[in-house]
């Protein structure tokens, strides 16, 4: 069932984006990535009556997928395809989208429009800065201190 509306306990869940390899997949390259992501859950931490789950939803079952997201409030994370489980959020709930630079395209606002949740985005408004790219992926770094 969902889960109470608590406004003194903010379950926010934050999705990761990470290379990975499984069987069927071979993900060495990982676009979208937060290069600061562990100071950016901790900032998220440090606002009052809020806790955060990081996920990286490659390494879960979709039903442990929907449970984390319908178990949250908020979900934030880069513009990938993890963010449709914005779905699951209750009525209250909300989605952030995140990226890099000013391509998103209006999916995931049509999707939390579509379930009736509340949406903000944040685009990196250094880019080029604040970005860079390897082997590995690429990254963009949020100025927590704007």
């Amino acid at each position: 069932g969902e889960h109470s509306h608590d406004i003194d306990n903010l379950k926010v869940i934050f999705i990761s984006r990470r290379p990975y390899q499984t069987k069927q997949v071979d993900h060495k390259f990982v676009g979208r990535q937060i290069d600061n992501q562990d100071e950016v859950v901790k900032a998220i931490k440090a606002l009052p009556n809020v806790s955060v789950q990081v996920v990286d939803f490659a390494h879960m079952q979709l039903k442990d997928q929907i449970h984390a997201a319908a178990g949250s409030d908020v979900m934030v994370g880069m513009h990938g395809a993890a963010l449709a489980h914005c779905l699951w959020l209750p009525s209250w709930g909300g989605l952030v989208e995140m990226g890099s630079k000013r391509d998103l395209g209006v999916y995931f606002l049509k999707i939390a429009r579509w379930a009736g949740i509340h949406f903000e985005n944040w685009i990196n408004p250094y880019y080029p800065r604040h970005f860079r790219k390897d082997n590995a992926g690429d990254y963009t770094t949020v100025d927590l201190k704007t």
